[in-house]
């Protein structure tokens, strides 16, 4: 069933009129994990703070629609605003040490989400609090509530991170490059937490990387993005095995372990 649907989505930049996403359109299916794959500055993170109606100031949105359950997001009020930002779609960022309050412990910050969104008091906040960090993988979470972010490894920020975009129950997680700043041995551990969140929770994903291999193993269907515009839409293996589009072969064509590079030698 269809959750997300993005229409002639197009932004401007006030300044220099210049067009940074072109007319982009996908759907996006309840627990699906959606992939949106390009290189720096093609437009992917652009996408996500659109649909979350963050764009920064200077960027407009000339035309389109994004559709989240029928509702046009566009349209929103800030009152509106705040039953689906955070509660029913929400984010993980790609370094959690910037996103993460460095004077704030782990549990208050989850604390603090849950007093806003839900409404919960203190006690049954901090034990809620507790059940989503051991949740998400982070061992002793009644002490690790009491740690600050610098005191936690890259991959325990992250997962404090995805800890927190759990709080209220989302329906919609996007996770915008929240593995690039890891090793790889904590990359594939992070990738195989939001796969068990997407399969146990029913949690919708969009997920965005410019890392063909990360994208591979964990999207159903990918977006491929270039200069603004989505060229090219479809099921993972076949995009890897069948692009249709020039550019998209091409990005194939640089990583090591696509089928292509047999076919193109």
């Amino acid at each position: 069933m269809e959750i997300l649907r993005v229409e002639g989505l197009t932004v401007r930049n006030r300044k220099d009129n210049a067009i940074l996403l072109k007319d982009v359109s996908f759907s996006f299916n309840q627990g699906e994990i959606l992939g949106i794959l390009g290189e720096s500055g093609s437009g992917k993170s652009l996408t996500s703070l659109a649909i979350l109606g963050l764009l920064p100031k200077g960027l407009i949105v000339e035309s389109g629609s994004i559709y989240y359950k029928g509702k046009n997001l566009l349209s929103l009020s800030p009152k509106e605003w705040e039953d689906i930002r955070g509660k029913e779609i929400s984010i993980i960022l790609q370094d959690p040490l910037t996103s993460l309050n460095p004077v704030l412990t782990i549990g208050e910050q989850i604390i603090e989400v849950l007093e806003a969104h839900l409404g919960m008091d203190k006690r049954s906040a901090w034990d809620r609090a507790i059940e989503l960090l051991s949740e998400v993988g982070i061992p002793e979470p009644d002490l690790r509530m009491k740690s600050y972010p610098h005191q936690l490894s890259g991959g325990m920020r992250q997962r404090a991170m995805i800890a927190i975009a759990l709080a209220c129950d989302p329906t919609v997680l996007i996770a915008d490059e929240p593995t690039t700043a890891l090793d790889p041995t904590l990359q594939l551990q992070v990738l195989e937490l939001l796969k068990e969140l997407n399969q146990k929770r029913g949690l919708s994903i969009i997920f965005i990387t410019h890392d063909l291999g990360v994208m591979r193993y964990i999207a159903d269907r990918i977006v491929v993005y270039y200069k603004g515009e989505v060229i090219e839409v479809g099921e993972t293996e076949k995009v890897f095995s069948q692009p249709t589009h020039s550019y998209t072969l091409s990005l194939l064509l640089s990583y090591p372990e696509s089928p292509l590079n047999a076919t193109h030698a």
